[in-house]
């Protein structure tokens, strides 16, 4: 899969790091949930950034799980690239 080794070039460690540490997160999962909406804002958002921050509010951290978000993800071509606490660092695939 050399788009695979690709991908991972252009996202080095440190930037994910930097990233994760200085930039605030893009989309907030609230009491709303993973719906079209959502799905629609963080699609545009991923053709004008390349990589945003989603965090998961308090409200719904018990509702919503990881796989959940990777499930929803997969319907755009996105994925998860690293993942502190309750925030997330998506990219597209």
């Amino acid at each position: 899969m050399s788009s695979e080794k690709e991908f991972r070039r252009k996202l080095e460690r440190r930037d994910v790091n930097r990233i994760m540490s200085t930039e605030k997160a893009v989309i907030r999962i609230g009491v709303k949930g993973l719906t079209e909406g959502l799905l629609n804002e963080i699609k545009r958002q991923l053709n004008a950034r390349g990589v945003i921050k989603i965090r998961v509010l308090k409200s719904v951290r018990e509702k919503i799980t990881e796989e959940d978000l990777k499930e929803f993800l997969r319907k755009i071509n996105a994925r998860i690239i690293s993942r502190r606490g309750y925030v997330y660092l998506v990219a597209k695939t």
